[in-house]
């Protein structure tokens, strides 16, 4: 679940983050989320705001497929 959504993260200083969420993080409420951030660039703690999103863009088998999975292609 977690390869497709991510999370955006602000501090206090202005730092900003924006990455894959961890798998389990989708499920913690907003405030567990703001509450657990720690900014790599000031190590405050506690975020200000923060944006979960999924990214269609991203193939949601990434990683899923294995060899056998599927019509062998030559190449």
């Amino acid at each position: 679940m977690g390869r497709m959504h991510f999370l955006w993260i602000k501090c206090v200083c202005g730092a900003e983050s924006d990455q894959q969420a961890p798998d389990g993080v989708m499920e913690l409420s907003r405030e567990d989320i703001l509450s657990r951030a720690r900014c790599s660039r000031c190590g405050a703690r506690y975020a200000v705001d923060m944006r979960r999103y999924w990214n269609p863009g991203t193939n949601a088998l990434d990683g899923a497929r294995r060899r056998g999975d599927g019509p062998e292609r030559d190449g």
